[in-house]
């Protein structure tokens, strides 16, 4: 993503301005696919990221996706207008507990979004975003950056994600199989400089191999695997990574979790609980005898 690409007008749209920006931050990948919503124009996509924190300065955003802790500025969040949520969340295979973010920074990715999507497909469509992936790309292109060792907490990168409204968290930055494709093309673009025989040279290009494999088998949805697992050995399902509910609640504009109040009597939380308590996924339904 290049911020030459992100016009004044968008980002004065989403109350955000371009002397205030990280470059840095914005740097990316965005990708737009019809599975993430279809939309009549970007109107609701607009108004849902104008929901969105403002401010120029750096924040503390608690990660907790638990009922029990109410933080004031917490993340994953999700804010909805119409027929559009627009969901942030932290991605990577170790996120530390607490992340600082401007929330400018997350507007602008997002009026980018809006607009890269706009013209996609003949239509606005859905759309995931990237900030601050610089960490990771690094890291990935040394040798230390094994997929399969823990990664440092700072890799973690926040993902912007446009969709219709969806009662579960997308966590593009970890299951669609479009990350692993980007960054089987960084490390393998990182390794053309290097001496072609050296070990870091031949570590990189595996590595780049294994990301395009990973790729092959990766789902966005049902049976999801993160993009540094090991393609020959796709992980258990108690190996998964958890999905945390990403129903608004329109009157707080904060996110309902399962169990949290605000959905109801027989809302969101109750149902998941009733459901896991049965032995079922969610979204997955009781056959009656």
């Amino acid at each position: 993503m290049a911020l030459a690409n992100i016009t004044a007008a968008a980002a004065g749209l989403l109350n955000a301005t371009l002397a205030n920006i990280d470059t840095d931050w914005v740097g990316g990948k965005v990708t737009c696919a019809n599975f993430y919503g279809t939309f009549a124009d970007t109107s609701d996509c607009i108004k849902a990221a104008n929901k969105l924190p403002i401010g120029s300065d750096t924040r503390a955003f608690h990660i907790s996706t638990s009922p029990r802790y109410y933080f004031k500025e917490r993340i994953p969040l999700s804010r909805q207008h119409g027929n559009c949520m627009v969901q942030v969340e932290m991605a990577g295979p170790r996120i530390p507990p607490v992340v600082h973010l401007v929330p400018d920074d997350i507007r602008v990715v997002s009026s980018y979004i809006i607009e890269t999507c706009a013209l996609e497909g003949g239509g606005p469509l859905g759309g995931f975003g990237t900030g601050n992936i610089r960490e990771m790309e690094q890291w990935l292109a040394t040798l230390e950056g094994d997929l399969d060792k823990p990664m440092p907490y700072y890799t973690a990168f926040p993902t912007i994600t446009f969709s219709n409204p969806f009662p579960d968290y997308f966590s593009p930055g970890n299951f669609d199989p479009e990350m692993a494709l980007y960054l089987s093309r960084f490390v393998f673009d990182a390794a053309q400089p290097l001496p072609p025989n050296s070990r870091h040279a031949k570590i990189l290009r595996q590595r780049a191999t294994r990301l395009q494999k990973e790729n092959k088998v990766m789902t966005p949805r049902g049976r999801r695997i993160p993009w540094w697992s090991d393609p020959d050995r796709p992980p258990r399902l108690d190996e998964q990574m958890p999905r945390p509910n990403a129903t608004e609640d329109a009157a707080e504009g904060m996110v309902v979790l399962p169990g949290v109040a605000g959905a109801g009597d027989e809302g969101i939380g109750s149902a998941t609980k009733r459901r896991r308590s049965r032995g079922l996924a969610v979204g997955e339904t009781e056959s009656k005898p």
